[in-house]
């Protein structure tokens, strides 16, 4: 998990968030189901590629690449089940894998990583994230960020990264060591 900086609100999302949020909170007191209101509301083309920008396409929590086997969600950092004025809250948007979303359900209390620096209470050892106080504990427990694919996944980028800078570090040219420098530094920055 890593801070993430909250990019500008879509043009949509500007125009009708206020709108849309009076519309759900009239219809959950009127006792509606309000979930397909909200989802057809924000679930668009221009809101999700602003959020899969501000994320580098990956998950807010655990990092992996949704896209690669599924489109992503757009995923309520407080669940708009318990906070439904923020449903359509920019700051309350994020994406997640689906892991992720289903094991976050309703639930409160993870590290939001646009507000709280993930380092200050998460740290890797290798591959293995380990938790520095409850907040973080909590965070890697409840979405299960030390499960196996995760696990195997980021073993496979250190064992990447390894192989690269002893590629770097055994190149004799000036030239050839800047060029796999260039070429390190996009893959491993996002």
């Amino acid at each position: 998990m890593i801070r993430l900086t909250k990019g500008l609100m879509p043009a949509r999302l500007q125009r009708h968030a206020a709108q849309w949020t009076q519309e759900l909170l009239a219809a959950i007191a009127a006792g509606e189901k309000a979930e397909e209101l909200r989802k057809s509301k924000y679930n668009h083309k221009d809101i999700k590629d602003a959020i899969k920008g501000e994320t580098h396409n990956k998950c807010a929590y655990c990092e992996s690449n949704p896209n690669h086997v599924t489109f992503g969600d757009i995923e309520h950092i407080l669940p708009k089940s318990v906070k439904p004025e923020l449903t359509y809250d920019w700051s309350n948007l994020t994406l997640a894998c689906d892991i992720c979303n289903t094991k976050k359900r309703d639930n409160e209390g993870f590290i939001d990583p646009y507000t709280e620096d993930p380092g200050d209470h998460l740290q890797f050892l290798g591959p293995m994230l380990r938790a520095k106080d409850e907040h973080g504990r909590n965070t890697s427990v409840g979405l299960d960020l030390n499960r196996i694919a995760l696990i195997e996944r980021r073993h496979e980028k250190l064992q990447d990264l390894e192989r690269r800078l002893i590629e770097i570090k055994a190149a004799q040219n000036h030239a050839l060591k800047e060029t796999l420098l260039a070429r390190l530094w996009p893959i491993y920055a996002a």
